[in-house]
């Protein structure tokens, strides 16, 4: 990649610092997505070593680093919103296929992370939900709105056991 597209990048992705998300902080200001990112990769550093089979550290990092481009285009929409959730992915995918002619090996990270096939892939799916699990019971309990009380409860199980 020629040293423009890799500056040209670093400002498109800029935009995550910017992209709210459903999710508040415990000093009750909205996260923005790339606070999101941030938070996984230390969870995949720590999280990591403790796993029953190896993965490939480097590539899960790169993996979270990427996981949400798609919402600089798509934005940020709260899991328990379903119908928004489909027109998210929607663009989210249409989004990443603008970006794959000019930077095909994050396109092709991205893509397998949504395939989940891989253990890494696997490993970033479940932290994910987890960090926005953690993250949601961190925030003060009247930023909570009525569909997430009883989500607090299932919400994520299978990835994050």
């Amino acid at each position: 990649m020629k040293p423009e597209k890799i500056l040209e990048f670093i400002h498109y992705v800029e935009a995550l610092k910017d992209e709210l998300r459903h999710s508040w902080t415990s000093k009750d200001r909205h996260e923005s997505v790339a606070e999101h990112c941030w938070r996984m990769s230390i969870m995949a550093i720590t999280l990591a070593p403790k796993l029953e089979k190896k993965i490939d550290l480097g590539k899960v990092l790169e993996m979270v680093a990427i996981h949400d481009l798609g919402e600089i285009v798509a934005g940020d929409v709260p899991a328990f919103d379903e119908k928004g959730k489909q027109e998210q992915q929607k663009i989210e995918k249409e989004s990443m296929q603008k970006l794959k002619s000019q930077f095909p090996e994050i396109t092709k990270l991205w893509e397998e992370a949504e395939e989940l096939k891989t253990l890494e892939a696997k490993f970033v799916k479940a932290l994910d939900k987890l960090e926005v699990r953690i993250q949601h019971n961190e925030s003060k309990i009247n930023r909570w709105n009525d569909i997430e009380f009883p989500r607090s409860q299932y919400v994520a199980d299978e990835w994050c056991e």
